[in-house]
């Protein structure tokens, strides 16, 4: 039987809390992301992203349906690269946040700062992309990023319910350019990676776990 791997990562709640356009801190302790054989996938893009060593994957998708810790794990890692590289800008946000800066820019006439701010991030992640399902113009800037990243080697992670290809009302150029990435799909938690969590969750909060039990 394959191993369980830990993967301690900043909790994706302190993380929220403290999220801003320069990145997220670490002030919340740390939240392991639990790998089993399912998605072992997840653990070498991890490291990959970790490293800076991204560019043969960018841009990434982390598909899955809710409830399988995409937030978890793309908010920690945006707070991990930050702490392992602080001078490097990270822009970590959920698309109908990106979509309303992107109609501030617009109305403030502002659009060349807008896409100066996200050339100079060395790492953008954009949470739940079908949010932007009904903004087209913040389809069209979403491309620029992803344009501009991918030829400054700059990396870009995007979460989704589903790979892209058939989404509906997202145009086709902006999920042309994240096939041409690599889609990472999250399954669900083998029964062995679940017990895994209920033990570190009972270890950290205190309560005795015993086997029959868990």
């Amino acid at each position: 039987m394959e191993p369980i791997v830990r993967i301690p990562l900043p909790d994706p709640v302190a993380a929220a809390d403290s999220a801003g356009r320069a990145g997220v801190g670490l002030d919340g302790g740390l939240l392991p992301w639990f790998v089993g054989p399912e998605n072992r996938l997840v653990e070498v893009v991890v490291h990959a992203v970790l490293a800076d060593a991204t560019v043969q994957y960018n841009p990434l998708v982390l598909a899955g349906e809710s409830g399988l810790g995409k937030s978890h794990l793309v908010l920690g890692l945006a707070a991990a690269y930050r702490a392992q590289y602080p001078r490097r800008p990270v822009v970590c946000l959920p698309a109908v946040d990106f979509s309303r800066e992107w109609a501030d820019a617009i109305e403030s006439q502002s659009a060349v700062d807008f896409r100066r701010g996200y050339r100079a991030a060395r790492l953008v992640v954009i949470e739940d992309v079908l949010r932007l399902a009904d903004h087209e113009g913040a389809q069209q800037a979403l491309v620029h990023v992803l344009d501009d990243a991918t030829a400054a080697g700059h990396q870009v992670l995007v979460t989704a319910p589903s790979p892209p290809g058939h989404w509906p009302r997202i145009h086709a150029a902006l999920q042309t350019r994240l096939e041409a990435g690599l889609c990472v799909r999250l399954a669900s938690p083998s029964m062995e990676t679940r017990l895994a969590i209920l033990r570190d969750a009972a270890a950290r909060r205190g309560p005795r776990l015993d086997e029959p039990a868990a």
